[in-house]
């Protein structure tokens, strides 16, 4: 799967074409319970590792992501619905270097299979076009987003994320043309 790019909606937020991943998992958790873990700053800290550093103050959340091709990129991003059980969506600040707003919504899955996350993520690519043909061309973006949600799954229903970094030779690469450190 790739991402999809998409006319930007009518935001000062967004300059450029607007890129989409979307991903999806059953979680045998509660849709509450999925919501309340999403929103902690560690959970964050926890799924997002090796991708990007999270820091929360206040309602602001900063976000300082790791891009071999063009360095660190950093944002601040707020939560703009909270509806508990259902949905949580965030979008970043005006001037943000990646401009992107998401949501991870929860639904009843197949009976058995607990509550189906979805992770819906946009952004605007840094680096004008060339930024924008990189991203149409790679499948990074996607593969970070179902890492997000398999890392954020394994936290749910486990309490931990497992890991091979002991193990560099077993490593599955997320990100297999480097585009983050």
């Amino acid at each position: 799967m790739t991402t999809t790019p998409s006319q930007a909606p009518p935001s000062s937020a967004f300059a450029g074409r607007l890129h989409e991943v979307r991903c999806a998992l059953p979680i045998d958790r509660e849709p509450a319970d999925l919501h309340h873990l999403w929103l902690q700053p560690e959970t964050q800290r926890t799924v997002m590792a090796r991708i990007a550093e999270v820091t929360v103050a206040a309602d602001r959340w900063h976000w300082k992501a790791h891009a071999k091709w063009i360095g660190d990129i950093e944002w601040d991003s707020r939560v703009v619905a909270d509806e508990p059980g259902r949905r949580i969506a965030w979008r970043s600040l005006d001037g943000a270097a990646l401009p992107n707003e998401g949501e991870l919504s929860f639904a009843p899955g197949r009976p058995g299979w607990g509550t189906e996350a979805r992770l819906a993520w946009r952004f605007d690519p840094p680096g004008g076009p060339l930024g924008d043909l990189v991203v149409r061309f790679a499948d990074a973006p996607h593969a970070i987003g179902a890492l997000i949600l398999r890392r954020f799954k394994s936290l749910a229903e486990t309490g931990e994320v497992p890991t091979l970094a002991h193990n560099p030779t077993t490593r599955d690469d997320p990100d297999p043309l480097g585009a983050f450190a």
